[in-house]
């Protein structure tokens, strides 16, 4: 997804946490003595509307890394962390596609920010599962890791369990499961820095989706992630998805017929946490009459979530 309008909230995050960026060194560039099968050294993208020249920088059992002419040889730093990122979320959520790598494309040369995901049903990807970002400032890698990181959640929501689409998007957007999704993999990775930089601002987000003044991380992850299994639950809630919301097939691949609305969101959350959680989203953005509808029909349209009241 592009990235432009996250620049700000980013840049509120990791001035706080300027102070405690990572030194390069040896121990970044990866240490795996098997890496598996070597990528093509060079390819042309042909996804959306790229289509640069890129060259194969780094290689693991994890991903597969890629430069244009217009990024430093010296930036190393995305290796380590993509690597453990694609294989913590591979642990997490489960395999996903054929290919066990994640390709990471590294773009100079633009103007501000602009992220975007390709997903291994494309057939412009190649099948594969990518990361594509561009900055004019990867020296300074506050600023692109946390947005490398927000594409990989994309990826993880739109393919996980084998089913394209993220039925959550209509409610979440672009996005604030990056908000939980990120701060689990910083816990998961070790970085508590960043998970501290992480939460004093994300504590503090407030947006106007689904209601004005909704805090997201305060009032909805926070919660269900301390209280009913951190990266479990979360992984529960595609599994849900995968078992329960309606699917069709096209070609070889299944695909989640549409977009959830915010009753069957709780209902499916509900599901993930094993309780009812009216209670929590009516705390953190309301109940109105029509949400109520909405989670009585979603009820009866999805008897196997089944959770506590």
């Amino acid at each position: 997804m592009k990235l432009l309008k996250h620049i700000t909230c980013l840049l509120g995050v990791f001035v706080i946490a300027s102070a405690l960026s990572c030194k390069k060194s040896k121990k970044d560039e990866g240490t795996d003595t098997d890496k598996g099968p070597k990528p093509a050294t060079e390819q042309k993208e042909h996804w959306l509307d790229h289509s640069m020249n890129l060259t194969l920088a780094y290689y693991d059992q994890e991903v597969a890394v890629y430069k244009d002419d217009a990024i430093d040889a010296n930036i190393t730093w995305p290796y380590k962390l993509m690597s453990d990122t694609w294989k913590y979320s591979k642990k997490t959520y489960g395999q996903m596609g054929d290919d066990p790598r994640l390709y990471v494309v590294l773009h100079g040369g633009a103007f501000g920010m602009i992220g975007q995901p390709v997903y291994y049903f494309d057939t412009d990807g190649d099948h594969r599962n990518i990361v594509d970002l561009s900055t004019t400032d990867w020296n300074n890698f506050i600023f692109p890791e946390p947005a490398l990181i927000h594409e990989t959640c994309h990826v993880v929501e739109s393919v996980t369990n084998g089913i394209k689409g993220s039925p959550a998007f209509e409610i979440w957007g672009d996005s604030k499961w990056q908000d939980i999704f990120i701060y689990d993999v910083y816990r998961a990775l070790g970085m508590k820095d960043k998970v501290d930089a992480w939460y004093n601002w994300y504590i503090t987000n407030q947006v106007d989706y689904p209601r004005k003044g909704t805090y997201w991380f305060r009032d909805w992850w926070l919660p269900i992630y301390n209280k009913y299994g951190e990266s479990a639950v979360l992984n529960r809630f595609f599994v849900e998805l995968s078992k329960n919301f309606p699917t069709h097939t096209l070609l070889k691949w299944k695909e989640y017929d549409r977009r959830m609305n915010l009753g069957e969101f709780v209902h499916f959350w509900s599901g993930a946490a094993g309780v009812n959680l009216k209670p929590l989203a009516t705390k953190a953005w309301g109940w109105t009459d029509e949400c109520e509808q909405q989670f009585k029909q979603a009820r009866i349209d999805f008897p196997n979530v089944r959770y506590t009241d």
